[in-house]
């Protein structure tokens, strides 16, 4: 799934027309995202005045990123800011930032899926940023390994950690499933798992692309978990 952020706005999709064909072996799917989702703060039930804010939830977004060793604190930090204010977060539809039209070729035995990303359509500020999402339950995948022979569980996960291997994978150890991506050209690899009872439950790879990108393809390879 395809992201934006542009400064410290981040739009996500809000809507997705689907269409599926068989072709050759392959199941063939074409979406087209609207990303018209952003991300907004409530200050006790109204919407926080200026920028202030955005700013210093982008401050710790940042902090956290960044520095590794300082996670737990900051998250903490962050929790207990946003109770003292009585801040919420909430994702609601605005003016859409443009639309993104996706590939996906399945292969008949399920083993991968190729992605392909046009971006050529949208109205992209060349100054914004494009992540593309690959996430699944943290619940399940609680496991990273990559081909330098990196291997981590749980918390030493991290949770936004840019991948220098040629490729990585996470792993649903309790049922031997894997998920791997390549490092691909033009394109930053990154990481994360979060797993907050009652808020979060997510562990993935991420690309980063330049706004100024028009295609990008990758493959995705799903294989059993105990062969890595």
């Amino acid at each position: 799934m395809p992201v934006m952020k542009r400064g410290s706005r981040t739009n996500y999709p809000g809507s997705v027309r689907l269409n599926a064909a068989e072709e050759g072996g392959f199941t063939r799917v074409k979406a087209e995202y609207d990303l018209n989702i952003g991300e907004k703060l409530y200050l006790r039930g109204k919407p926080a005045p200026g920028k202030a804010f955005n700013l210093v939830n982008e401050w710790f977004s940042e902090l956290h990123r960044r520095h590794p060793s300082l996670r737990t604190p900051v998250r903490r930090g962050s929790a207990r800011f946003r109770a003292a204010l009585n801040i919420e977060r909430k994702f609601e539809e605005e003016v859409s930032l443009g639309k993104v039209s996706v590939g996906y070729d399945i292969d008949a035995a399920l083993k991968t899926v190729t992605v392909d990303l046009d971006l050529r359509a949208s109205r992209f500020d060349p100054g914004a940023e494009i992540f593309v999402m690959n996430e699944l339950g943290a619940d399940f995948f609680d496991e990273y390994r990559d081909s330098c022979g990196c291997r981590l569980k749980r918390e030493a996960i991290g949770t936004w950690d840019e991948v220098r291997a040629a490729e990585a994978a996470f792993l649903d150890s309790a049922h031997g499933l894997s998920l791997t991506l390549l490092n691909v050209e033009g394109a930053r690899l990154f990481r994360g798992r979060e797993r907050v009872p009652g808020k979060l439950a997510w562990a993935g790879l991420t690309y980063k692309l330049p706004g100024r990108a028009e295609h990008f393809r990758y493959t995705v390879r799903i294989g059993e978990g105990s062969d890595r």
